[in-house]
């Protein structure tokens, strides 16, 4: 398993993240750390946000329906003059899969 994921886009965005972390809780929910720098060659500041994220994502139903429930705190900053400040994030998704899964 790669330390760093880097990702290089067709305009020269650029992410880079450790791998997460990933705990079981039990059989249907589950905790991921996430780390993260975020940046653009072409811009003032290359590099534009670091974050730090804890995801709690849990199974709603056995096949197909899934919650997640995020919090971190990210820190922005896209011009020279801006200072990074600490900006909360807070999220909640509801994911549907489809399709055939392989058992």
């Amino acid at each position: 398993m790669p330390l760093l994921l880097v990702r290089f886009t067709s305009t020269m965005a650029r992410s880079a993240a450790i791998p997460p972390l990933r705990k079981d809780l039990n059989e249907r929910t589950g905790l991921e750390w996430q780390l993260q720098t975020e940046g653009e060659t072409d811009n003032e500041v290359q590099l534009t946000r670091h974050s730090a994220r804890l995801i709690l994502r849990r199974q709603l139903t056995w096949d197909w329906l899934f919650l997640e429930v995020r919090g971190g705190v990210s820190w922005p900053r896209r011009r020279v003059i801006e200072e990074r400040k600490a900006s909360p994030e807070v999220g909640v998704a509801l994911e549907m899969q489809f399709g055939n899964r392989p058992r």
